[in-house]
């Protein structure tokens, strides 16, 4: 409990200037009211929509002295205002000053009185934004164009014009001793698990901090394996996403001020698994996600082969490929493991800048620095021509997976892999891919195997992990839904058929 607010107008005056300083945007009008009353109001700049402020302004000077006639249905002066003058549903009283300070922050107004001992206090926020615009993380060629941005109402309001269930709940916290950021808990209720719900909030209200100023802050304060490089808690940009997913029993974070909105409980399967996937044929989108595997596969070992094969196993190669192989490498100074591994972290760097660059010039520079360096390198016998492709192919594939922080992992995985294999061989090869495997297999996400349903194996939930069976198929829900929420259509068969082919 902080200070208690006083009925003397002044000092309620001096200590909320005290608290917020001599700030530039900080708004202090004072004005009179009926009966000669003293009163005060702040807020900030640019977070309030000023129109509708000068509007409750007006509304006090002129409502409140003759020849308006106010009722009289309140001794506390506030609360007179409030029944007679501002009866709006977002507004509400105040009866301690460092409440009051935190909510001109948010982006709220604050009214005080002469002779009352509360603020009233309203939401009338504006603060800047972007619009809702199609997400750039997650683009696809049919679905949704709408995405999440960095305002939480928005966010909210996004996700329940798509499930207008009233069991629909968006449970509050506010994180971080100094941003005192707006994060809300959203779920289905009897979908998502008891134990789910009130495990993610009691991690949620664990996280002590100064600062939260996105969604990555809580991610890595709520993960079960924090010192993994796998990406334990899937995000996601687009409102559809998230409403599956809800639908699904599992449960979502948003936090303000980020247009990301995490995920929980999360499973490996999901990195290969696109919007877009449920918007297309089951068969078509099946064919993606097998394709999505075959490019993991190829930017994880891809480079650690290639430099176990070239280095130790010649005879593992087919002689035609072998000799092309040899031919290619013929005078260059390097072995094939600082071969690949300079040309690895060669592109990674073009990536980065890539990134880094202004829009317009950064994708042009990453390609035309990529074709000069190559042919640059192969030209000069730095690099074999068989060595840019296998690099340039797996670099590209670690960007067909859907989840950006998947393909960071592979990325940065494969550099040691890399090392092993080039200095150990097959050995180091077995040993190292046997680890990932292993560790893989030993996470978890909020309880939930990180490799499930296929580690351990459960048959029934394969419906929609390696390949997408169709809608009218797909009857119940994974098992991270609520026991006894499992079904989600009719049990009657809904499987297409001509008139008169199907009876239900």
């Amino acid at each position: 409990m902080g200070r208690a607010a006083s009925t003397d107008l002044k000092s309620n005056i001096q200590y909320i200037k005290q608290q917020l300083g001599n700030s530039f945007d900080l708004i202090h009008r004072t004005f009179v009211i009926g009966g000669g009353r003293e009163g005060a109001l702040f807020s900030l700049d640019g977070m309030v929509d000023g129109a509708r402020l000068d509007a409750l302004f007006q509304a006090l000077v002129a409502l409140s002295n003759p020849p308006f006639q106010q009722p009289q249905v309140a001794a506390d002066p506030t609360e007179q205002v409030m029944a007679t003058i501002y009866a709006a549903g977002e507004v509400r009283t105040v009866t301690d000053l460092d409440q009051v300070v935190d909510a001109i922050l948010q982006g709220q107004w604050a009214l005080f009185l002469d002779g009352s001992p509360r603020a009233m206090v309203a939401d009338l926020r504006k603060p800047p934004s972007r619009g809702v615009e199609e997400p750039s993380t997650e683009t696809e060629t049919r679905g949704p164009r709408d995405g999440f941005t960095e305002d939480i109402v928005t966010n909210i309001a996004l996700v329940r014009r798509r499930i207008r269930d009233p069991r629909l709940r968006v449970d509050p916290i506010t994180l971080g001793r100094r941003t005192k950021t707006d994060v809300v808990m959203i779920y289905i209720d009897g979908l998502a698990k008891p134990s789910l719900v009130k495990e993610v909030d009691a991690r949620l209200r664990r996280i002590d901090a100064d600062s939260v100023l996105e969604s990555g802050y809580v991610e890595e304060m709520i993960q079960d394996n924090p010192r993994s490089i796998f990406g334990i808690l899937n995000y996601t940009e687009r409102p559809d996403k998230l409403a599956g997913n809800l639908i699904e029993g599992r449960v979502g974070i948003i936090v303000d001020n980020s247009p990301f909105v995490l995920i929980v409980p999360t499973s490996f399967w999901q990195w290969f698994q696109a919007s877009g996937d449920y918007y297309q044929s089951y068969m078509t989108a099946t064919a993606y996600r097998l394709t999505r595997i075959l490019a993991l596969i190829i930017g994880l070992i891809g480079p650690s082969l290639y430099t176990m094969l070239s280095s130790f196993h010649h005879e593992m190669i087919p002689t035609p490929l072998a000799l092309s192989m040899a031919a290619g490498r013929e005078g260059t100074p390097l072995p094939t493991l600082f071969e690949v591994l300079s040309m690895t972290i060669t592109f990674e760097i073009i990536h980065e800048a890539g990134l880094r660059l202004p829009r317009a010039v950064g994708q042009t520079v990453s390609i035309v620095g990529a074709l000069v360096i190559g042919e640059a390198a192969v030209t000069a016998g730095l690099a074999a021509p068989a060595t840019i492709i296998v690099v340039a192919a797996a670099g590209l594939a670690a960007f067909a997976l859907p989840f950006y922080a998947g393909s960071l992992a592979i990325r940065l995985v494969r550099i040691p892999l890399l090392i092993l294999s080039g200095t150990l061989g097959v050995f180091g090869f077995v040993a190292g891919t046997t680890f990932l495997a292993m560790h893989a297999a030993s996470l978890r996400s909020f309880g939930e195997p990180f490799l499930g349903p296929l580690v351990p194996l459960q048959t029934g939930e394969l419906r929609d992990t390696l390949i997408r069976e169709p809608w009218w198929s797909m009857r119940r829900r994974p098992g991270t839904a609520a026991n006894g929420q499992r079904r989600r259509q009719g049990r009657s068969v809904q499987e297409p058929a001509p008139p008169g082919g199907r009876s239900s």
